[in-house]
Parts: C-alpha cells; structure tokens; sequence
C-alpha cells in the first residue's frame, strides 16, 4: 500500500479530527483513534479532509434518522471537498437504519482512499444497512442533483451483511448526475450464511435508479460473496465498466452476479457498457436486463440497451433482457449467451441484438434468442469495440485527467482462426467478414434469415440451418451439412484446412455465379473433396482441383461432385488447377448426375523455354505418349527440371562437335603454314658452278662455247616435328549451353627446297578433340588422322604460301542423360565419324626496316570443310538417330608480323609477334536433325552455339639455332570473340641436311 505525501507532512500534528468546526476551504486533519469521526458542518465547503496513516475513525458524531444529512456518518463532507483517506474508517457498531463509512454530500466530491474502509452488521436478523462509501442528494431541496463526485480506491473498502439488511461497498443513491469509480485496490460484499432474507442488496458496488451516470474502471478487484450477491449492481441510466482487473462472484446461489444491471420503472433511457480488456477477468454472470433476475418478457417499456466488449476472460453467462445489445469478443466466455429478445408490438420496435466475434474468441456455452427479434451473429478476424450509448448523458464537463487509471491493455489482433462450438438458435442472420472460422462438429447453428459468407473462410462441419450466400470475397467449405439453398458469387470449397478431403453436403439447390469457383483439394492416389447437393445444380465459372503435395500420374480420376437433381444442362466454363505439375491438367466430364475430374498429359512443350527445348518436346510428346511410369516420372519434376531434361534428351552435343574439328584441323594447317613461311625464307639450294667448256683452236667448226653451269650439290632437305595443344571455353546462350574445348596433337614433316626462291613439303599428325557441354552432361571425343602438303615461294620481299590436307575423323559421344538415368540407366553413346578437307594459304611482303627487324604485312584464307556421318545411337528409351551433316568454314585474315633477329651466344635468335583480324564468310550455324530411335517420323531440329565470324588473332613466336643444323621453335596464339575463347601453345624441332 502507498502513502499519499499529504499523509506524511501533517502526521501527528492534531488528536482526532481538527479544527472540529472549520470555515470554507480549511484543511482538516484526523489522526489518532475517534468514535465520533468528522461530519462538515452544514453549508461549509471546499474542505479537504486527511484521515493520516494512524488515524482510525470507528463511529459517528451523528444521532440518527432516516435521511442521509441525519443517518450515522462515520465522516461526512460537503460540496468541493475532498477526502484523504490513509488510515481506517469502519463501522463496527450498525446503528438502524443507514451507517456511512464515509458520506459524499455533494457535487465535486472526491474520495481518496489508500487507507480501509470497512463495515459489518453481525446482528442475526437485522435490517440495517452499511455503506462504505455513500453519496444521494436526499435531504437537499427537490431538484438539487450531485455532479462529478469521484472514488478513487488505492486501499480496501469491505462491507459484510450477517442478518437481512443491505451491504454495500460503493453506492450511488438519489438524484447523482455522475459518479465516477477508479478502483486499483479492493472492494468486496459478503452475506453471510445467517441470512433469513436475501432481498436487500449485497454488493461491491451498488446504484440507485435516480442516477444519470455510474463509470467504473477497475484494474483491482471488486468481489461478492453469498446468496443474491453482485460484484457490481445497479440501476443507473448509464452504467459503464472498464475492467483492466477482477470482478469476481463465485456465489452460484440464485440472483448472484459478477455484475447486474437493469431497468426500473422510471421512464428513461437504461444503458450499461462493459468492456474487459485483455486482462480483465470477470468470474460470474453478466445479466442486463429490464427487471432484475428477469426471466421472461417484461413490461418495462423502457428496455435497458447494453454494449460489451470482451477481449479478456468472462468465467460466466451472459444473460440479456428485451434491449439492444451489441457483444464485440475477442476473448473467453465462457458459458451461455441467452436473448430474452422481443418482437415489434404496435409501434414499438422489437429487439436488435448483434453477436461479433473475433477469431481468437472461446465461446464455452450456446447461443440462444427467443427469434422474436433481429438477432445477427457476425464472425470476423478481430471484433471491434461496442462503444457505449443508449443511456443517460454523462453531464461531466471535466476530462478526468487527474483520475488514476490503468494503461490501456494492448488491442486485439486475432489469431486469424476462430472456432464456435455453439448451438445457435433463435437468430436471424450469420455474416461472416473476415477471419477462418469453423463451425465445430456436432453443433447446429440455425438462421431464419439465412446466412452471407461476405469475407474470410467458413467451414461447416457442424448442421447448419441457412439459406447460404457465399460472396465475391468470401470462401465456403467444411465437412458438414447445410440445409438450405446456396448461392456461390465466390468459393466453395469442400473439405477443410484439418479435414480436407471430406464432403459437404447441400440439402437444396446449388447455383455457382459466373465468376464464381469450386474448388476441390486432392491427392495423388485419387482421393479428393468432393460437393454433394442433394438437388439440382446449376453450373457456371471455374472448376478448380487443388492438388496436394504428391506424385501425380496421368490418367487419375475424381469424382468431386454428385447433384441428385442434375445440372439442369449446365456446366463450368473453365477447370483449372493449383499445385498440379504443369504437364498434368484436369478435364472434367459429366457422367450422369455427377461430375468427374481426369488428369490429362500436357505437351512437353508447356514447360520449353528455348527452340532446342521446344524441338524435342514435340518428338517427347510421340516417344512418351501412353507411356505412363516414364510419364509420372517426368511429370513431377520442377519446370526447370523438365526443361533441363529437355535439353539432355535433345542431343545438343552433336551439334557442338564441328566447331572444336575446325579448330583441330587448323591446328594441323597452321603448323604446316608456319614451317612454309620459315622455308620460303631459308637458304636454297645449295652446289658450284662448272666453267664454260674449252675446244682446241683446230675444231673450228664446232659450235659456241657454252655459258657456265650450276651443279647442285644440295637441295636443301629437312625434316622436323610439332607438338601442339590449345583449350578453348564458349559460352552459354539462352538457347545452347557452355562448352570446353580441349585439343592436343602433333605433326611432323619433310621439306626441301626445289630451286631458289622455291620450298615444298609434306606432313602428316594425329589430333585429339575433348568437347564438355556444362549444362547437358554431354562429352565427346575423336581422334583425328591428318596429312597434308604445304609449300611457298618468294621474290625477294615478297612471298606466297599455302597446304592443303585431310583429316579422318573417328570418336564417340556419351550423352550422360541426367534426370533420366532411372528411365534409361547408363545415358546414350553414339559413334562420330567424318571427314575433313583442309587448305590454308597466306601471302605478304617482308619488309626489313632495320638491319636486325622486318614487318611483315600479309593477307590469309582457312578454307575447311567438315563431313559427319549419320549417327545411330545404341538401344534405349531416349536413344537417337543424328542425320549427317556437311559443314563449312571459310576463314580470311590480314594482319602483320613483327620479327627481331639477333644472336644470343653465337645462337642466332628470331623474335616474332603478330596480330590479325579474322573473319568467317561460311554460314556459322551449327544446326543438325535428330529423330527418337523409336518415333523415326517425327524428327527435330537442333542448334549448336552459333560463334562469332569476327574475332581477333595474337601471337607470340621465337625461334633459334641451338645447334648446327638444328632449330626449335616456340609459339603461342589467342583467339578471342564474344562468345569463345581459344588458347593455344605449339613447340617443335627441325633438322636441316
């Protein structure tokens, strides 16, 4: 318990009560033990009254009588006063008829209480009546009304009643225009068990018909006990309750309540609004009617309305007269919620009673209304508060600022799933706005008015009694029955989120909207929701299968509704499907009175993203078609998986071999150009000159003397070797996949020189050709046999060069076929054969701009062809036939070289480097034809990576003399374009003799 500040600075200054007669305004400080307590003297104000933390006030000044101004008062004030109370107040010895722990006699008044307030009637039998705290305007003159008299109890107030008299913690009597209540501490009522008659009120709080406003809110907790008890009672005109604590009756006695209010006989408005926040909890019934304990109709005109918001724990029934009631709950309840609801009569308009429920709401009990009035029960995500009406006006002018309360407890959210176990009867309309909601198995819920799925979800798995009407926005399912037509402007959908692959019966007619949808869950082994309407159907909009997760084969059907009625020669426009592998879509037939569903196998071509994918999903779709374990199989991959699979099946690497054979082909050609071009450069033929024969002075008459002669004694021979190597990467396209290259042989040759300014040649070498495709597995191989002849000839400066040649091709290409190996174990392999025509030839002028350095200019042709044969591939699902394909490769270069001579310890040494621009005048497409094996009749074509005709050429080169008669040379040449990348190394040996 806090001690006020007040409390403190004055304790022990005065005995008793002092000044004992004070003036308007004065303070008044009570301390020490008193029997007669302080009354105000009349007409004096503005008072304020400290009851210090030793103080204990246990009887009155007054002598009694039957009006407030003259019964037993333990302290009484007067208009603008307040009352401090730290220490104890109680009435030990009743006194008949009224005793006043403390009497609030005027407008303005405030009760402070951190201290106690008690009082008890023991006398067996007795009528007295005890008071805690008290204000009523009887006694002043007629007309006189109490305004903004305030409680706010921090301490415990505690009254208890043992004979037939009234106890009351906090009352509100005569002619009060509003009393305003903060409790954070304790107010309790007790009737003990020696009570004879239990008529008279027993109550925490309690108020008089004659009372404008009574506003309480308690974050403490205010308790009754015994027979005919309330935790709060009363009658007010406005009757309104904040319950952030407890109030709490445990008593199961009849008339006992945790809270009643209701209706008088004064004609007036009669209102009462509760609102218990998230951690309020009421124990006990809540009853709002128009007599108190009614329990029929009643003749009081003048109903008493009622709003109750409810987002914490009601352990308890609601009860509820002939008014308006308006119930928002996001919380517990509990027990019953009963309507004693009116039809109209004359021109007096019937009851108006509102149910909305959030979906974190537990109701406990059922739901019941006589169906004389306009009773609606709406379910939603989170049900908003009821506000507070219908009742006398609050004449407070104040803003109750310097009124204690809780904070506010936090707002309801919903847990976006409510259930309601209830029995419903008596009510007119179901809405349903937002939220999942279930009504629960083995309840029935009844509507005269039928009931509107405007939002969210209901699922019927109990017997409902509607008229139904599924909105644009809303969603109808469940496992249930439903009596009564339904009319479906948005979703129906059978079965529910725990139970999805149940029926929901309709019994009456069903009509889906054009715009409207059935859907039906399924599984793969052929299970499914399914709609059963015992009447006619009338068919429009969308048919939906909702697949599960599972392996799905074509061919399963459902049977996912029967109309015992037909369908009166109607049906859905469209069927579609959600979570089915998209090579699977449902089609729907009519077989008599029922509607069944098959899974129907979709082109491969749904799925291809790119022409290569494309091609083949048509040959797919002949190969595969009936073929039911390979297409289950397929089917429930992802998309990208098929497409991926596509692509494997497609035999893209047979479109991805010519390429890599050009490359090893010209790395055959360009070891033979660059031994021409060293050769036309090299010292020809070598011998002596005979001199011109002589003939003896007496021979005149023989012919002239012939010129002098060259007799070769060499023509310059050579033999030499090669070793080359290159690695090349081209990159994807969206169509085609990324690829390696590997290349590696050798060469060797002889040569000589036939006469000046003359070299010929011939070679022959053996390459190897290594291609991986990245994205589809794929990997080739061949081994390439080459020969060829080269030669040049030069004038000086200039010089010409050129080989020509052949290439026999024999390998093999394993398709890994990967996604596919459980249909074709081990992949395909195919045999790859071809032929290879091969020419080259370069021409230049060899400028020496320095004693030691020439530049070279020079203009060249790549001219190859590239024959592969038909390919047949070994047995297999996905085996293929390749139709034989020629492929050209014309290839022009002009560039320039750069060379250096030198002699580096008696070696001489040449230096080389050149550049060229490349360009290919042949068609770059790579594209062959395929057909499946065992579908020859529908072939398809396939691309390679189309490469760049443009690219750039580098080099590097040296070469020297190492030995008499012995050179070696070293090079290395890129190649680089947009969509490949070619390295490529080459060291040799020549002997010259």
């Amino acid at each position: 318990m806090s001690i006020p500040v007040w409390a403190v600075a004055v304790a022990g200054a005065h005995a008793a009560c002092a000044p004992a007669v004070p003036a308007n305004g004065q303070t008044v400080t009570c301390t020490g033990t008193t029997t007669t307590g302080f009354v105000a003297p009349a007409g004096v104000t503005g008072l304020t009254v400290n009851i210090q933390l030793d103080a204990a006030i246990t009887g009155s000044s007054q002598t009694g009588g039957t009006a407030p101004n003259l019964a037993f008062s333990n302290v009484r004030v007067n208009d603008s006063s307040i009352v401090n109370n730290a220490g104890a107040i109680s009435i030990t010895a009743a006194k008949n008829r009224d005793n006043f722990g403390v009497n609030l006699y005027g407008s303005g008044v405030t009760l402070n209480n951190t201290g106690t307030i008690t009082g008890a009637a023991t006398a067996i039998g007795n009528t007295q009546r005890l008071y805690g705290v008290y204000t009523s305007a009887d006694g002043v003159p007629a007309g006189t009304e109490f305004d903004d008299v305030r409680v706010v109890n921090g301490g415990a107030i505690a009254v208890s009643q043992a004979g037939n008299g009234r106890a009351i913690g906090i009352y509100a009597g005569e002619d009060i225009d509003e009393l305003t209540i903060v409790n954070n501490g304790t107010i309790s009522a007790t009737r003990a068990a020696t009570a004879t008659v239990t008529t008279q009120s027993v109550a925490g709080v309690d108020s008089d018909d004659d009372v404008d406003s009574v506003t309480l809110r308690n974050t403490g907790k205010i308790s009754a006990s015994g027979a005919n008890t309330r935790a709060v009672n009363g009658r007010a005109s406005s009757f309104t309750v904040i319950n952030s604590g407890t109030i709490e009756n445990l008593s199961t006695a009849a008339g006992s309540a945790a809270i009643a209010t209701y209706a008088a006989n004064v004609v007036q408005p009669y209102n009462t609004s509760i609102t218990n926040t998230a951690t309020g909890v009421i124990n006990g019934d809540i009853r709002n009617t128009d007599v108190d304990q009614q329990t029929a109709a009643s003749t009081v005109v003048n109903r008493r309305n009622g709003q109750l918001t409810n987002d914490g724990a009601i352990n308890g029934n609601l009860f509820f007269g002939q008014g308006n009631q308006t119930i928002a709950n996001n919380g517990k309840i509990s027990g019953n919620i009963t309507f004693l609801d009116v039809g109209q009569a004359g021109l007096v308009p019937g009851s108006v009673n509102a149910i909305t429920l959030g979906t974190d709401s537990v109701i406990g009990g059922n739901i019941t209304a006589r169906g004389l009035g306009s009773n609606s029960l709406i379910l939603t995500n989170v049900a908003g508060g009821a506000g507070n009406g219908g009742g006398g006006d609050d004449d407070d002018d104040d803003d109750d600022d310097d009124v204690v309360a809780a904070a506010p407890a936090a707002a309801a959210t919903g847990n976006g799933h409510g259930r309601l176990t209830s029995n419903v009867a008596g009510f007119s309309s179901l809405t349903v706005t937002s939220g999942i909601w279930t009504l629960a198995a083995g309840s029935t819920q009844t509507f005269s008015q039928g009931a509107a799925v405007n939002g969210g979800t209901l699922y019927v798995d109990s017997t409902l009694n509607a008229a139904t009407t599924v909105g644009e926005d809303g969603t109808l399912g469940g496992n249930g029955r439903i009596n009564g037509r339904v009319t479906n402007f948005g979703v129906v959908m059978p079965g529910s989120d725990v139970t999805p692959y149940g029926t929901l019966t309709i019994n009456g007619a069903y009509r889906q909207d054009d715009d409207a949808r059935l859907a039906v869950n399924a599984r793969a082994d052929g299970t499914s929701a399914r709609l059963q309407v015992n009447g006619t159907a009338a068919l429009a909009g969308e048919l939906q299968l909702v697949a599960a997760a599972g392996t799905y084969t074509p061919g399963t059907r459902y049977t996912v509704l029967n109309a015992t009625g037909g369908f009166n020669n109607s049906r859905f426009d469209i069927v579609t499907s959600v979570g089915l592998p998209t090579l699977l879509a449902p089609t729907a037939t009519t077989e008599g009175n029922t509607i069944v569903l098959t899974l129907q196998q979709q082109s491969f071509g749904l799925v291809a993203q790119t022409p290569n994918q494309r091609a083949v999903a048509r040959g797919l779709d002949v190969l595969l078609a009936g073929n039911t374990p390979a297409l289950t199989f397929i089917d429930n991959q992802s998309n990208r998986a098929v497409a991926g699979i596509l692509d494997r099946a497609a035999g893209q690497g047979y479109a991805s071999v010519a390429d890599p054979q050009f490359r090893a082909g010209r790395a055959f050609t360009d070891a033979l150009m660059a031994r021409a071009y060293s050769g036309v450069f090299e010292s020809g033929a070598t011998g002596f000159t005979l001199p011109p024969a002589t003939y003896a002075a007496d021979l005149p008459n023989r012919g002239p003397v012939p010129e002098p002669r060259f007799v070769e004694a060499s023509r310059g021979y050579g033999v030499w070797a090669t070793g080359y190597g290159q690695t090349g990467d081209v990159s994807a396209s969206p169509t085609t996949s990324a690829r390696s290259e590997t290349i590696g042989g050798f060469a060797a040759g002889i040569d000589m020189h036939p006469g000046a300014g003359t070299f010929l040649g011939v070679a022959a070498g053996y390459g190897s050709v290594d291609v991986s495709l990245s994205q589809t597995g794929e990997r080739a191989h061949t081994d390439n046999a080459q020969v060829g002849l080269y030669g040049g000839v030069s004038s000086g400066p200039l010089y010409a060069t050129a080989t020509v040649g052949y290439a026999n091709v024999d390998g093999r290409l394993n398709r890994s076929l990967g996604g596919l190996q459980a249909l074709q174990p081990g992949g395909a392999r195919g045999k790859l054969t071809g032929d290879q025509f091969l020419s080259a030839g370069e021409a230049g002028y060899r400028y020496l701009y320095a004693r030691d350095a020439s530049i070279t200019p020079f203009v060249g042709f790549q001219v190859s062809s590239f024959s592969q044969d038909r390919v047949v591939e070994g047995g297999g699902l996905f085996a293929l036939n390749v139709a034989a394909k020629d492929f050209l490769s014309a290839r022009s270069q002009i560039g320039a070289r750069i060379e250096h001579f030198a002699e580096i310890g008696g070696h001489p040494v040449t230096f080389a480097i050149k550049g060229a621009y490349v360009h290919d005048f042949a068609d770059v497409d790579r594209t062959i034809q395929s057909n499946f094996a065992l579908v020859p009749a529908v072939p398809f074509a396939v691309q390679g990576r189309r490469l760049d005709r443009d690219r750039a050429l580098v080099g590097a080169a040296v070469g020297a003399t190492f030995a008499p008669g012995w050179t070696g040379f070293l090079s290395y040449d890129a190649e680089v374009a947009t969509t490949d990348t070619i390295q490529a190394g080459r060291a040799g040996a020549r002997y010259s003799f």
